[in-house]
């Protein structure tokens, strides 16, 4: 019985019109014992309209960690994100037809790697729409006291120590309840880390070093985007958007914050969009913050834009390093 790797490595490119790339982590048990599967996975996700690549990868290392040799199993996971990286990069979409293998990468491959995820517990305010619009739902974070909201990121900033803090403006980017609420205590956090008389029992006092706001939405980037697609022949989205900005109530309620930042970043526009789509109970793939191609906002805007609110080391503006500063200050 021939392995899958080796039947798909005759096996020419199939013909699909599809944009969206896939790249197949097939794991051992579909190389070794079920390459009919294989086959069959990768028939569908064609027929489908994807393109299929076969990225460079091994044992995820489950058998191993399942035995206690943890070594092993982290040197095995390491060369398998090692091969699977360049594609998540290029914002690949990984899929796997092994469920213990898939498991192990999503799940005991992050404990394995030391990458961690803290969820501080609050309930998603939603954003309320109609004029006037209905209340906010009882017990939903931006209803939460700021000192109960923020003592969970005073403990998490106290354990996890981070020099650079990114959050929102005083009118989260856009006005959503929980923008705005995550800014006032992304602020009493960055503030209180390092106060011995704040937040006591929380951990072992600890000062970030600098603080941004995002700076996302702003004219000049969506002017520049605009015009590159009108040069390229394609139907631009934003003329509403500009029809918004000209509102004077608007401008006066909401000033448009310096850019003191710019990191280039377009390399990884797709990766951002699709985490931004992995959140999708509330991003619909077709709408209008997917209008503007990657290839335009690489051309035209290649950079993620902040505003350096806070600073506690010395860094001159403009940067286009958020640790600008921060290596001299912290490295030995």
């Amino acid at each position: 019985m021939a392995y899958f790797r080796s039947w798909a490595r005759r096996q020419p490119a199939p013909a699909t019109t599809g944009t969206r790339r896939v790249a197949y982590f097939h794991g051992c048990s579909t190389n070794y014992f079920e390459p009919g599967l294989g086959k069959k996975a990768v028939a569908v996700l064609a027929h489908n309209g994807c393109r299929v690549v076969l990225p460079r990868q091994g044992c995820c290392g489950l058998p191993l960690q399942s035995n206690g040799n943890f070594d092993a199993a982290r040197s095995y996971v390491r060369r398998l994100v090692a091969g699977l990286a360049p594609y998540a990069r290029q914002a690949y979409t990984i899929v796997a037809t092994s469920t213990s293998c898939g498991l192990m990468l999503k799940r005991e491959a992050r404990e394995i790697l030391g990458v961690s995820q803290q969820f501080l517990g609050f309930t998603d305010s939603g954003l309320p729409e109609g004029d006037p619009p209905p209340p906010l739902p009882e017990g939903c974070f931006a209803l939460e006291k700021l000192g109960d909201a923020a003592q969970p990121l005073v403990q998490a900033v106290r354990e996890f120590r981070p020099h650079v803090m990114l959050t929102y403006d005083e009118n989260g980017g856009y006005p959503h309840p929980d923008h705005v609420m995550t800014h006032r205590v992304s602020v009493e956090a960055f503030d209180a880390a390092a106060d011995p008389d704040r937040y006591p029992g929380s951990g072992e006092l600890w000062q970030p070093l600098k603080l941004y706001y995002f700076v996302s939405f702003h004219k000049a980037r969506f002017t520049a985007l605009h015009e590159e697609m009108e040069r390229r022949g394609l139907e631009s989205p934003y003329a509403e958007w500009f029809a918004r900005w000209d509102d004077e109530d608007r401008a006066a309620a909401r000033p448009e914050l310096e850019i003191t930042t710019r990191v280039p970043c377009g390399d990884f526009f797709g990766v951002r969009d699709q985490a931004l789509l992995a959140h999708a109970t509330q991003i619909d793939p077709e709408s209008s913050w997917f209008a503007c191609p990657v290839e335009v906002q690489q051309a035209a805007w290649p950079t993620e834009d902040y505003h350096l609110a806070r600073s506690v080391v010395d860094t001159e503006v403009p940067e286009d390093d958020l640790f600008a500063g921060v290596r001299e200050r912290v490295s030995p």
